[in-house]
Order: C-alpha cells, then sequence, then structure tokens
C-alpha cells in the first residue's frame, strides 16, 4: 500500500513539474531580460516594466501581445497577490508584464479608459491584469487566477508558450547579458516611431518568436536618458535613431555587426541567420 501511494505521489509531482513547465497557449511568453541578474531578494517592481500612458498606446498602436498588470500601492489585495502568486511565477518564468499603479498613475490609465473604452474598465478592483493583443482586444484574468501561484502559472500555461525573445530597458543589464553569450544578436528600435514599430511587428516579430537561439530586443523608446545618449554614441547617431537596428555582439561586448534593416535587405537576411 505504501509503495502505491508513493508512485502515486510522484506520478502527481512529475504532472506538476511538467505542467509548470510546459507552455502550450496561443500567446508568446516574451521575457524581462532585465530580470535576468535579479537576485532572490529582489521586490515585485524589478520584475516588472513600470509604465505610462504613451508606453501602453504605444504597445497598442504597434499591435504587440502583452500582459498589462493595473496595480496600486495602497492595495492590501495587491500586495497579497504580489508576494504569493506574481513574485515566485517572476522568478521563474522572467515574463515581460508591463504595469501601471492607479494611485500614482490616476491620469494615465484614466487616459488609458478614455482612448481605449473597449479594451480598459473604467472603473477598475486591484489587483486587476489585462491581456492585450493591440490587434484584436483585449480581455480580463479572472480574479479566480489570483489566489496561488499555482493557479496563476495554470492560466499562463494555458495561455502562452515559450520564446527565447528577451526585452531590455537596461544598457547595462544588456551588456551584461551579453557578455554570456558567444555571440548574440541585438535589435534596437524606437517603438514611439510608427515606421520602426511597423516594419518590426510586419518583419520580424513572429521570426524571432520562433528563434532557436536567445534574441535580445531594446526598445529605444523605454531606455532613460542617459542610456539613450550612450545608445546613440554606440550607434553613431547625433540624436533620436532614426531606424531599426541589427546588431551581433560578441562576448567581450564589442559589436562584429551592425545593419540598418529599414534600408538595407541584405541586413535582415543576415540577422536572420543567427535566429
Amino acid at each position: 500500500m505504501k509503495t502505491k501511494k508513493a508512485l502515486l505521489l510522484l506520478s502527481s509531482l512529475a504532472l506538476i513539474i511538467s505542467a509548470c513547465n510546459d507552455y502550450h497557449g496561443d500567446y508568446p511568453l516574451v521575457h524581462n531580460g532585465d530580470s535576468l541578474i535579479l537576485l532572490e531578494e529582489n521586490s515585485i517592481t524589478d520584475y516588472l516594466f513600470s509604465s505610462t500612458y504613451q508606453t501602453i498606446t504605444n504597445l497598442i498602436e504597434s499591435n504587440e501581445i502583452f500582459l498589462f498588470y493595473v496595480s496600486s500601492s495602497k492595495c492590501s489585495s495587491c500586495e497579497t497577490f504580489n508576494e504569493t502568486a506574481l513574485l515566485p511565477y517572476l522568478k521563474n518564468s522572467k515574463q515581460a508584464i508591463y504595469y501601471i499603479d492607479v494611485y500614482a498613475q490616476a491620469g494615465d490609465y484614466y487616459n488609458l479608459c478614455l482612448n481605449y473604452p473597449d479594451y480598459f474598465l473604467t472603473v477598475v478592483a486591484t489587483p486587476h491584469l489585462y491581456l492585450v493583443d493591440g490587434q484584436s482586444g483585449c480581455e480580463s484574468l479572472s480574479n479566480n487566477y489570483f489566489e496561488t501561484e499555482f493557479m496563476f502559472t495554470k492560466y499562463m500555461q494555458r495561455n502562452f508558450y515559450d520564446t527565447n525573445l528577451y526585452l531590455f530597458t537596461s544598457y547595462a543589464n544588456l551588456i551584461s547579458c551579453i557578455k554570456r553569450n558567444e555571440c548574440t544578436p541585438v535589435f534596437i528600435y524606437d517603438r514611439s516611431s510608427n515606421e520602426q514599430a511597423a516594419f518590426y511587428t510586419e518583419n520580424l516579430r513572429s521570426l524571432l518568436y520562433e528563434a532557436n537561439n536567445d534574441v535580445y530586443v531594446v526598445d529605444y523608446a523605454f531606455l532613460s536618458e542617459e542610456d539613450r545618449t550612450t545608445i546613440n554614441t554606440l550607434l553613431g547617431c547625433e540624436e533620436n535613431i532614426d531606424t531599426l537596428y541589427g546588431l551581433i555582439f560578441t562576448k567581450a561586448g564589442t559589436i562584429d555587426y551592425k545593419g540598418d534593416l529599414l534600408k538595407d535587405s541584405s541586413a535582415l537576411t543576415k540577422m536572420i541567420e543567427y535566429l
């Protein structure tokens, strides 16, 4: 009897472990590259992309698929969800999630509701998570999945599939991760530019979702002013970047190849070879 119970327990455990690692949904699980260097004791906000009205607008207008977390720094339910479900999940998955603190950024969220009434709820109870598809609409995550890490992970598995795509909002974090690989393909573009965003969505995004190797993407619009200056110097730009760049970095952190993907079709071909 004990043997049967032990076998049953092991079978159940294997089922849970495989379930936690098997992403098989319809939406791509894009990773937060900045979180790759975080230590165990970091807080929930270190695993999230702090956003604004403009950030979320850029994502929607460029037809991105993303998770949008509406939280409040004065919400005890948010604290519970963060600690018991969201933070443990993010430490394992490194999933990219954008968030707004409605207590501190009421105006940002109000403007989103005003401009996208079919997407966002004017009266929202926090914590609230939206699965946004800029092309087709938005759906809210049921509160039933907010109770435990297991329930939250279960929802993610049902809706997402894993990718090798990592988003970065920090140049220092980008270089730190680049030095872990022999060579790394990196794409840098300004999502606030309609031309660059459209090119990325139409010509690159689906290829990056299917990449066999790790691929790093930097959204110029998300960088700090200091990091933008660093990127400008790196790319030889006097002002803001005006094209979508594809680069190959060596393990030493130096650029082995740089191409203008908007103007040079051969550059796009060369970058795709590294995927």
